[in-house]
């Protein structure tokens, strides 16, 4: 059993070689199309090959499904902005609320092609986190989502150089994590800082569109704002919401 400094010193010694081997200085930016979203972000949208970080609703017994369905809205408007259609890797743990399955019928309706999902369901929060790492590391995937647990001080996923390690996985290969936290309410808990930091929850709507609340905590370099915007599956596109 290899003890706690041992792990440290291969841990930092990961890094030093990521950082070495990374050349990419290209920032990918997708927009929001809507300017009260887009301007307090730094490039003026969503930027790509970096890791963001999605909170649910604290209120919603089932607060996954606004954060999930915005993350799965913004993986549209990814493949819609930069025209790929590369495999999204989502991970779950059999344990969550939904019992680890998506719903192909709604991420068709929400506009995204289910086929395109690779779904992996872990049992151990080890596994879950080497399902990211490998994900975030693939050139050939576009994106990679995580159902976490709530942050707890102390456990693997709350150490900093363990997120510095995943950012820098994200930035070398081009592929944009998004870290869901469905019932987040400790959030001083978690010492990673991501490139965004949101927190959504559902709105009353009069029509069939989904409407949520976006509220923006953290954009490195940009600004925190709210605002409640509808997701259009027909023209794959947000807009506010009066």
């Amino acid at each position: 059993m290899l003890n706690k400094n041992t792990q440290m010193n291969d841990l930092r010694s990961q890094i030093r070689l990521l950082e070495k081997d990374i050349t990419r200085d290209d920032n990918i930016i997708v927009p929001f199309g809507v300017s009260e979203i887009d301007d307090f972000l730094s490039g003026h949208g969503l930027m790509l090959g970096k890791v963001h970080e999605v909170l649910g609703d604290l209120h919603f017994r089932l607060g996954n499904v606004s954060s999930i369905g915005f993350v799965v809205a913004l993986l549209i408007r990814i493949s819609e902005q930069t025209g790929t259609n590369k495999r999204i890797l989502w991970c779950v743990k059999n344990e969550n609320i939904i019992r680890g399955n998506l719903s192909a019928s709604g991420l068709n309706w929400l506009g995204l092609n289910s086929n395109r999902i690779i779904q992996v369901n872990t049992l151990s929060e080890v596994d879950m986190l080497w399902a990211i790492e490998e994900g975030l590391r693939c050139s050939g995937i576009m994106a990679v989502v995580a159902e976490l647990d709530e942050p707890r001080k102390g456990a693997a996923s709350e150490t900093s150089i363990f997120w510095r390690k995943l950012q820098l996985a994200a930035e070398k290969n081009g592929v944009t994590g998004f870290m869901l936290r469905p019932n987040a309410k400790n959030i001083s808990s978690i010492s990673f800082v991501a490139e965004t930091r949101w927190r959504i929850s559902p709105c009353l709507t009069q029509d069939w569109r989904p409407k949520w609340n976006l509220q923006l905590l953290k954009a490195r370099n940009g600004r925190s704002n709210s605002i409640p915007v509808i997701w259009d599956p027909i023209t794959r596109s947000f807009r506010v919401a009066k």
